[in-house]
This record gives C-alpha cells, structure tokens and sequence, in this order.
C-alpha cells in the first residue's frame, strides 16, 4: 500500500509539472480561449460564466455547460477566460491596493479522475509563479479566495492523472446543486462560446440546428433553414 501510494504521489507531481507546461504553451495559443469578459467594477456582485464540462469516458460521452460564478474586492476584473481543452481559467485583475479575487467552481464539474484528496487537483499561479490560496467548500462548490495586488494574472488549472482506472468526474451534489450549477436552454451562440462543439448545439423543439458560413451554428425553424441552404448562406449539420 505505501508503494501505491507513493506512485500515486509521484504521479501527481508529473502530472503538476505537465500542466504547468500547457498553462504556459496556452498564453501563446491564447485564441482558444471560450469567450471574453469585459471588465466589471469592484461592485462585489457574483457574475456568472459559461463552460462547458465533458464526460468523455461515458459511453456515448455526454456534455453539459456548468456555471461557475466569480467576483471581486478592491479591484478590477478586466478579463476572464476560460480554456477547457487545456482544464484552467487566465483572469486578468488591477488594482491600486491589495484586492480578493473569489470562484465559485461547481463540484459536479469534471476536474478529477483520481479517488484520493481533491486539493492536490489545482494548480493556482500568480503571474505564472504558484502560490498559496484559500479553498472552502460547500454543498454545490469549492470556493477559491485568491489575493493580488495591482496589475495581475491568475490561472486556475485542474490536474488528471495519466494512467487512472477511473474516469474523469465531478461530485456528486445534491439536486438543489444542479439547477445551480447546470445551464438549460442557453441560446446557440452562448452554448457555442461556452466551448460546445458546432454540431452539438442543442435546439428548441420546433427549431433545427444550422452551421452559418462564418462557423457560428444558429437554431431556426424547418421552412427557414431550407431557404438558408439553398441560398448557400448556411450548410447542414
């Protein structure tokens, strides 16, 4: 058993210093990043963020777009980027003192294939340098509190073992959670800035999915989406 667990150990180290490799490769690839968010007043109001979360070891593998939630004291929020295929956040913060930077990361998110103490699963670093933060959790959330002063970058990542048995998961949370944490019936563009695929945008029942010329997908009734393809405005899915 302390043979297993120091394998375990080591692996998480290997797998720490992997994701600290793409957290610096993903500020060159900064374009895939899932949308922009424009810079909000230290108000101290929660916002909302859009990513989509993928179960890929489910057989067919499912998707579900979760809402994280963020904020900030003392500061200014002037971006806030999500990269799922490279499993972290990039927040750029300012200001003119020492200021809180606060996430509220859904639990039910896919972050983790490892069974053992889910705090060794974030990376936290301050201008690409790893720092120390503050994580709670409760029900539906693991909490970060994060400090910075002036003019800053944070990156939050989550790790996943290379070799594990078991498959990429969230927690489970109580029903109460997923209504929190879970968006429905988002419109096309926002499931597709979210980080869902163009063909797995979800319509409503009377609309069908489109793919227009610039990539974007968009919903529209039958009649419609017919005239769109002819005209070649818009292909099929």
């Amino acid at each position: 058993m302390k043979i297993l667990a120091q394998n375990n150990i080591n692996m998480k180290k290997l797998i720490k210093n992997i994701t600290l490799s793409i957290v610096f490769l993903s500020m060159i690839y900064s374009s895939s990043h899932t949308s922009y968010a424009k810079m909000q007043s230290s108000d101290e109001n929660w916002y909302t963020y859009h990513m989509v979360g993928k179960f890929k070891d489910l057989e067919p593998p499912k998707s579900d777009i979760f809402i994280f939630q963020y904020k900030i004291t003392n500061g200014v929020i002037e971006s806030f980027d999500g990269v799922p295929n490279a499993s972290m956040f990039m927040i750029k913060t300012n200001a003119d003192d020492k200021g809180i930077f606060e996430l509220k990361f859904p639990r039910n998110y896919p972050y983790t294939n490892d069974l053992t103490d889910y705090t060794d699963d974030f990376i936290v670093l301050l201008n690409n340098r790893e720092i120390k933060y503050t994580m709670e959790k409760d029900e539906c959330y693991f909490v970060f509190s994060i400090p910075f002063s002036a003019s800053e970058e944070i990156k939050i990542a989550w790790t996943y073992l290379l070799s594990s048995p078991y498959p990429i998961r969230g927690d489970d949370v109580p029903e109460r959670c997923i209504k929190l944490t879970i968006a429905d019936n988002l419109p096309p563009l926002q499931q597709f800035n979210a980080g869902t695929d163009a063909a797995e945008i979800k319509c409503r029942q009377d609309h069908q999915l489109i793919i227009k010329l610039d990539g974007h997908p968009a919903c529209v009734k039958s009649d419609t989406k017919l005239k769109l393809i002819e005209r070649g405005w818009a292909k099929p899915v």
